[in-house]
């Protein structure tokens, strides 16, 4: 049922994109405690369910993570990973935490999922994903609690992850200027919040979201409490030819009704 609904969602509601960023993806065993990393398996089941649903074909692009070091349910080994068509190239790929990162930055992702970057070619067009999974808000204080305001112990981490982030994304700015970026997935935080800000101020990039409808923006509830979690930014030099959509199909619904706690953000070249 649970691939069967994700399926229905990726071709009926988000019609089949180009290329899909997935976060949480458990690896073969689930949350079976047994070593177990890749996640071949999984990917190429929710590949086949898609079919079904009279989706396209899709390759899948994963890296699987050391054993139960990127948080989430033990022996789970959730991980970033990418869906695309046939159609698109997929060049270089790896993890945002290799030997030309500082120490600094790499302890900001340690215990949580590292971003996972991919070089892609489309119609000629050159494009470099960043897909994210940040420090989760788990241990902070109740958005309507007794505290104010709320206290987010999680907000620092983050805070030093988007920095790494950040940093990276400049640096590709230089080395492939003729690429477009876009840094896209469950960034666990608000798109006015100081890690967020990071990513977009100072010629930055330009976050999607701020183009939904006020009354449309939130991709989870917390406690009653609607908010963006999901962001998809890209190179200022793109964003104009994007439109965007937060697409209403898990959130608004009781858990036994949805596929996901959170809903899923689709851009479009207009």
């Amino acid at each position: 049922e649970k691939f069967k609904g994700l399926a229905q969602i990726i071709v009926e509601s988000l019609h089949a994109p180009k290329i899909l960023g997935l976060q949480e993806v458990q690896d073969n065993s689930g949350p079976t405690n047994d070593k177990t990393v890749d996640a071949s398996k999984v990917l190429k089941k929710l590949i086949r369910f898609i079919e079904k649903a009279g989706g396209p074909k899709y390759n899948f692009l994963q890296i699987s993570p050391e054993n139960n070091a990127d948080g989430g349910w033990p022996g789970a080994n959730i991980r970033n990973a990418y869906l695309y068509q046939e159609d698109v190239t997929l060049g270089q790929s790896y993890y945002l935490q290799h030997p030309g990162f500082d120490k600094s930055d790499e302890t900001g992702f340690s215990g949580t999922r590292k971003p996972l970057v991919a070089f892609t070619t489309y119609e000629d067009e050159k494009f470099i994903f960043i897909n994210c999974h940040l420090k989760s808000k788990g241990g902070d204080s109740s958005t309507y609690g007794s505290l104010r305001p709320a206290l987010r112990f999680s907000e620092a981490q983050r805070i030093v992850q988007t920095r790494a982030i950040r940093k990276h994304v400049d640096q590709l700015r230089k080395n492939h200027p003729e690429a477009s970026i876009v840094v896209l997935g469950d960034m666990n935080d608000f798109e006015f919040s100081p890690a967020l800000q990071i990513l977009t101020e100072n010629q930055g990039l330009t976050n999607l979201i701020d183009q939904a409808p006020l009354n449309q923006r939130y991709t989870y509830i917390f406690q009653g409490y609607s908010q963006v979690l999901d962001h998809i930014l890209v190179s200022p030099s793109l964003a104009p030819r994007l439109e965007v959509e937060i697409i209403h199909v898990n959130s608004d619904l009781s858990e036994g009704l949805r596929s996901s706690d959170h809903d899923p953000v689709l851009a479009w070249i207009k």
